[in-house]
């Protein structure tokens, strides 16, 4: 007798939780008796830790408006992890400015993480699948400088932990795109 069966088929099962099988093998004799024994198996599975998987995240491009305004965007992410009883965090750990980066307004790295916020994660109860929302929020003003055809793009650096010590990331792109139009304040 011999037991044989894919990892994947108990991927479901988060670091440390078992799961047992049990099975009965019954021997029958070929004599005229068919005299029969039983014998009880038990197969113990332990789970593993899996790390979460995030879909890629699509590009937000942003217009700055021709007259004062706020630049807001809501990024949809949705993540899975097979180890369906995994309780996740999220959060955004580095930014990247890149194109024209120009003198946004003396904004640094602190300023620009400060613009956007991770909402509530989105996780049912024994789902392996879960979501979340990056909110960006800007003053249209802080990018008055760039021109018509200029663009600056933010790379917002995102990270799911399943707090059992895998720690997937994924980035987010935030272009922003000037206007030959911009409103230069009062």
């Amino acid at each position: 007798w011999n037991f044989n069966s894919s990892p994947q088929a108990f991927d479901f099962l988060a670091d440390g939780e078992t799961l047992e099988l049990t099975y009965t093998i019954r021997a029958t004799d070929s004599d005229l008796s068919h005299a029969t024994a039983d014998q009880t198996v038990v197969i113990k599975i332990t789970g593993t830790n899996d790390a979460p998987t995030v879909d890629a995240i699509a590009q937000q491009d942003l217009d700055v408006p021709a007259s004062p305004g706020t630049l807001t965007t809501s990024i949809p992410v949705a993540f899975n992890d097979v180890d369906a009883t995994d309780a996740h965090a999220a959060q955004i750990t580095h930014v990247e400015a890149s194109g024209v980066t120009g003198s946004f307004a003396g904004m640094d790295d602190a300023d620009l993480m400060a613009l956007i916020h991770v909402s509530t994660l989105v996780e049912p109860a024994g789902a392996s699948s879960g979501s979340l929302h990056l909110d960006f929020s800007a003053d249209s003003a802080d990018f008055n400088y760039l021109g018509d055809s200029d663009i600056l793009t933010l790379t917002y650096t995102l990270e799911i932990d399943d707090q059992h010590g895998a720690v997937t990331s994924q980035t987010a792109v935030i272009a922003i795109h000037g206007n030959s139009g911009f409103f230069l304040g009062a």
